[in-house]
């Protein structure tokens, strides 16, 4: 088992692309973001997310996610977010 602390990836929001000058097309940024979480995090892990994970309801992401459990600390776009 692995600790990861994380922030920050702003699923299904349109508007972060050019606010923080992502390489993605607003299509690619929710799979390739996935991608790369699940190539390094296990479902034996745990993770500390440390706010604005997204701007729609969580739950079809984090279906997709690899995690054992995860530790909330909600931002100012994780309104739809159940914990």
């Amino acid at each position: 088992m692995n600790y990861f602390f994380s922030a920050d990836h702003h699923f299904s929001h349109r508007n972060i692309l050019k606010c923080c000058n992502r390489p993605f097309t607003f299509e690619q940024h929710d799979d390739d973001l996935i991608k790369r979480w699940n190539e390094r995090v296990t479902n034996d892990d745990i993770v500390y997310y440390l706010g604005d994970f997204s701007w729609c309801p969580a739950e079809p992401i984090l279906e997709r996610l690899n995690f054992k459990s995860m530790i909330w600390v909600l931002g100012n776009h994780d309104k739809k977010i159940k914990t």
